[in-house]
């Protein structure tokens, strides 16, 4: 059975309505530095589980460089270190193989996106530090 609160349920609803969505997702950087260990990207056997099937319902593009839209950006910034909580805390105690120094550079990215996206009412996402941002 399907959750009615998962996500996945809504995402062709949000993007028809073409609503400014600002996605992060860490995926690692394929060695040293794990993929999100808390809510998986892709779920092998379930499809539409994931981070990566719910993007790719939403229409979401890749966000690599800063990105402008007056009518509202919708996209996903894919990060190459950090981990699940790397948007409130540089603790790398909270798993994935994120170095202290990566994992600062990945919250204060995350944090300042996030603090541009809401202050510009969802039509700026910026990327300050590409290091830490899948290209």
């Amino acid at each position: 059975a399907v959750d009615a609160c998962d996500p996945i349920n809504y995402a062709t609803t949000i993007a028809a309505n073409t609503m400014a969505m600002h996605v992060m997702e860490v995926l690692g950087d394929g060695a040293s530095n794990l993929p999100d260990q808390v809510v998986p990207n892709r779920a092998v056997n379930s499809p539409l589980s994931g981070t990566e099937p719910l993007a790719a319902l939403m229409a979401l593009n890749a966000i690599s460089e800063t990105t402008m839209n007056a009518e509202g950006v919708a996209g996903i910034v894919r990060f190459t270190d950090g981990h699940h909580s790397s948007i409130l805390t540089n603790n790398v105690e909270l798993g994935g193989g994120s170095t202290v120094e990566g994992n600062t550079k990945v919250l204060i990215e995350m944090q300042s996106q996030l603090a541009t996206f809401i202050g510009s009412g969802g039509t700026v996402v910026p990327v300050a530090d590409a290091t830490v941002v899948k290209q």
